[in-house]
């Protein structure tokens, strides 16, 4: 199997950290593009569940998906590797950067997209205010940002152009 990480980039306003809460059901949007064929399933039907149901594969082993390529029929598996989840924290005075937050082993397919969707919380950098289920919209082709009020400290919070990648990790 190969390891991926997931890696985001961002700039955050009045938030400390990102992250999404390993408690819960959260689904992660991934796009697949199989080794054997180069197929790419469409994003919205090739998802991930990190924390909910594992699903046995042929060769015995668990993951937490398990589809076949639409294409050449090879059976495909991703596995989010337990204990990785990190949550995205900026630092004011460093430049954004990636930042890993997540390790998946991947057979048969490679991850190649993530897509912010749903299940994502905010920490307030300027309150103790936590923000849930945050919505992300797509403002610009670059990335996605979420923008909300901190009632508590009467100021806007933001997560600014919001971008993903996976990176192959050495065997």
């Amino acid at each position: 199997m190969v390891r991926y990480k997931l890696e985001i980039l961002g700039s955050l306003e009045n938030v400390k950290e990102l992250y999404t809460d390993p408690d819960l059901t959260t689904r992660w949007y991934i796009k697949l593009h199989c080794t054997n064929c180069g197929e790419t399933p469409g994003i919205d039907n090739q998802w991930v569940y990190f924390n909910g149901e594992m699903h046995d594969a042929s060769n015995g082993q668990q993951a937490n998906f398990v589809g076949k390529c639409k294409e050449c029929k090879r059976e495909m598996t991703l596995r989010i590797l337990p204990n990785t989840l990190q949550p995205y924290v900026f630092d004011d005075d460093i430049q954004p950067r990636y930042r890993s937050i997540l390790e998946v082993e991947a057979r048969g397919m490679k991850p190649t997209e993530y897509d912010f969707r749903a299940g994502w919380n905010a920490k307030s950098s300027i309150s103790t205010t936590v923000f849930s289920d945050l919505e992300f919209n797509e403002c610009h082709q670059s990335g996605k940002d979420w923008v909300d009020y901190d009632s508590v400290a009467n100021q806007e919070v933001a997560a600014y152009n919001l971008q993903s990648r996976f990176v192959r990790m050495p065997n």
